[in-house]
């Protein structure tokens, strides 16, 4: 039988590690946010697009779009995205789900191994 105190333990540590698993799929939990906000307003999920064009000296150059949208619905559609996901709000994300899952060990670390 295991004891309240070893159940008590796996639970803060299983919190702890939830955390780093957010801090590290940051990005991709905001981008999910992000993309439900933009589909409960468009009904349309955001997806980006890379094309390539041919130019005369053969180079490749790439375009990145919003596919999905109209032309006239791109920018708008960029705009809110960038300030639902931008790079800053996910490092934010991340950073405060590190200090939690942190701020988790550090207080309980010590009371895992009396």
């Amino acid at each position: 039988m295991v004891s309240e105190d070893r159940k008590r333990q796996v639970r803060e540590i299983w919190q702890a590690r939830k955390h780093i698993n957010n801090s590290i799929n940051g990005d991709e939990i905001i981008w999910e946010k992000a993309d439900k906000v933009i589909y409960d307003k468009f009904k349309r999920h955001y997806e980006l697009k890379i094309i390539d064009h041919d130019d005369e000296a053969g180079r490749k150059p790439i375009e990145i779009i919003v596919a999905n949208f109209l032309p006239e619905e791109q920018q708008e559609v960029k705009q809110l995205f960038d300030s639902l996901a931008s790079a800053t709000i996910v490092y934010e994300y991340q950073k405060s789900e590190l200090k939690e899952a942190f701020d988790i060990i550090a207080e309980k670390i010590f009371g895992w191994w009396d």
